[in-house]
């Protein structure tokens, strides 16, 4: 039980969700880390249902809504024997439930490394890639209604990583950063 991504409620430090690698089954603490419940998505199979296989992958599936409380989202790449639970998932109770809002891989090879962030102060906005160098698909995809739909953004045609920044002057939208590349 080691390794893998953390997230944290936006609006309580001490409910944290931890999916860990080596496919364990993710936890949920809602008393900053001092007892853990384990995540049950629908449908998991065996004693390794989890999304985060291997250690060393760069892999940053789980993130917190940063404007709705309590909500969480995770992406899971179906290892198997849980290939049915491929998809983004998402808690609107402080990680106690989960349900499936898009079925299958948002990106092609996203079982390595990928990144799902959620935008600062944007309620369901979620950034995504595969993160993967040589998937044959690394374009950045984006979605303002918590997971369900995804637009590819053409022009971003490889992304290994995404942030997010302040404002630009008179901009509404947080400044968009990634480790990538733009047209080319």
């Amino acid at each position: 039980m080691s390794f893998g991504t953390i997230a944290v409620s936006a609006d309580d430090k001490d409910n944290i969700v931890w999916a860990p690698a080596f496919n364990r089954q993710p936890f949920v603490t809602r008393n900053g880390g001092s007892s853990w419940q384990p995540v049950s998505l629908p449908g998991a199979i065996g004693e390794t249902p989890g999304s985060f296989k291997e250690f060393f992958y760069q892999r940053k599936t789980l993130t917190a809504d940063k404007a709705r409380a309590g909500t969480f989202y995770l992406y899971h790449s179906g290892e198997t024997p849980n290939e049915l639970l491929a998809g983004l998932w998402r808690s609107h109770d402080k990680g106690e439930s989960w349900q499936k809002l898009f079925e299958g891989e948002i990106a092609p090879q996203s079982n390595y490394a990928a990144k799902l962030r959620a935008v600062p102060g944007k309620a369901g906005h979620l950034f995504f890639t595969s993160g993967h160098a040589t998937a044959p698909d690394t374009r950045l995809r984006r979605s303002s209604d918590g997971g369900r739909q995804w637009q590819v953004l053409e022009t971003v045609d490889r992304v290994d990583d995404i942030a997010f920044g302040k404002a630009a002057p008179g901009a509404a939208y947080p400044a968009i950063y990634i480790s990538g590349r733009v047209e080319g």
